[in-house]
């Protein structure tokens, strides 16, 4: 009898736990230019992500452990006696607790703010960002608020007052999926000088029927001048067959003549400033205080079922006049397709031509990758 009732209790204790496994590889080919505006020939990069992951929660408790690999293919010294595996790593790890109006995560984890403008999970890469801190919501009505706090370099114990870390508040009126109107308040403090990068500013997006759009502006200040980002989408989708899709897009953001110009943080910048990853890392932008103006057309289709592909055309400009350096930086066009394979696994691929003012000869980038997740 009391066998029967223990066993019992185990049964309904293990009913109450609800556990979810995830995994995830996604090798990927990556044939370009050096992308380094000079003419040096070209390199391929094999690459890989490997994800496991388990979620486990109880009631409105959870805890998720995300542990990863991510490899430059062939870079190990031997094939059988090199196994320490370098880039492996815990990507998230945290206790978190939800609600219906309210979360609260504790621990390493992604933290992304709207579309990644600002903060986001730079997913893109092999690598990922991930952060060690907290993040709450809460929603009251249509007002819904995110806060966030993280360490981002952490000293020895005997002088922890010299960390850095951040502090991101940005909420308001969020009356459904389709509409955001938020303010935004971003504090970086470095310890070691005492000095705080505050960016303030508001994002808002919406959208009815076949029109959507967003509008977005931040001043940047405790840099040494004022800093700023600008930036408007709209978009036309007729509900039609083949999903056709027509974008304009408009991102200014400052830069200053001693170099360095508006600081995106912790920004997936790949999918704003084109896919080559010229004008952000490169030249222009900060990169030689010109600033950045990017004026593109997105156009983007499903001609058929599980196939999408996009065009896009980039004219990059400088916000900031710097002698001796053109005004127009360059001119890009991405071409970028996606295929559903199966159910969770999906084919991807696109390339990118650059062009910039003098240069004798245009770059080249271009990738192809499986993604398969469960």
């Amino acid at each position: 009898m009391m066998i029967g009732m223990l066993a019992l209790m185990g049964t309904s204790h293990a009913a109450d736990v609800d556990t979810t496994f995830q995994a995830q590889v996604r090798p990927r080919v990556e044939p370009h230019s050096n992308r380094d505006l000079v003419d040096s020939g070209s390199t391929v990069l094999l690459s890989s992500r490997a994800r496991v992951g388990v979620d486990v929660g109880v009631g409105a408790f959870n805890t998720l452990i995300q542990v990863q690999d991510v490899r430059v293919w062939g870079t190990e010294t031997n094939t059988l006696t090199d196994f320490s595996a370098d880039g492996f790593d815990v990507h998230q790890a945290y206790v978190g607790w939800t609600s219906e109006n309210a979360m609260m995560r504790l621990g390493r984890q992604e933290i992304i703010m709207h579309e990644h403008r600002l903060i986001g999970s730079v997913d893109w890469t092999q690598q990922g960002r991930s952060f060690d801190g907290a993040h709450a919501r809460a929603r009251v009505g249509p007002v819904e608020v995110d806060a966030a706090g993280v360490l981002l370099e952490s000293q020895i114990l005997e002088d922890r007052n010299e960390n850095k870390g951040m502090v991101a508040v940005w909420g308001g009126y969020r009356p459904n999926k389709a509409t955001t109107v938020d303010l935004v308040y971003i504090g970086m403090v470095d310890g070691q000088d005492d000095s705080v990068m505050s960016t303030t500013g508001a994002y808002a997006k919406t959208g009815k029927g076949i029109v959507s759009g967003r509008v977005e502006g931040y001043a940047q200040t405790g840099t040494g001048t004022t800093h700023w980002l600008v930036g408007a989408r709209g978009t036309v989708a007729p509900k039609v067959k083949g999903k056709p899709a027509v974008t304009l897009w408009y991102d200014a953001l400052s830069g200053s003549e001693g170099g360095g110009g508006f600081d995106t943080m912790f920004a997936t910048n790949h999918k704003f400033y084109g896919l080559a990853d010229i004008v952000w890392f490169r030249t222009g932008a900060h990169q030689d205080g010109r600033g950045l103006q990017d004026v593109a057309l997105k156009l983007s289709a499903s001609p058929a079922e599980d196939l999408k592909v996009g065009v896009h055309g980039h004219l990059f400009m400088g916000t900031t006049p710097i002698a001796g350096l053109d005004p127009v930086i360059g001119q890009e066009l991405d071409v970028v397709s996606s295929y559903k394979l199966a159910d969770k696994i999906g084919l991807a691929a696109g390339a990118a031509i650059f062009g910039a003012p003098g240069a004798e000869a245009l770059e080249g980038w271009g990738f192809a990758q499986v993604d398969a997740r469960f």
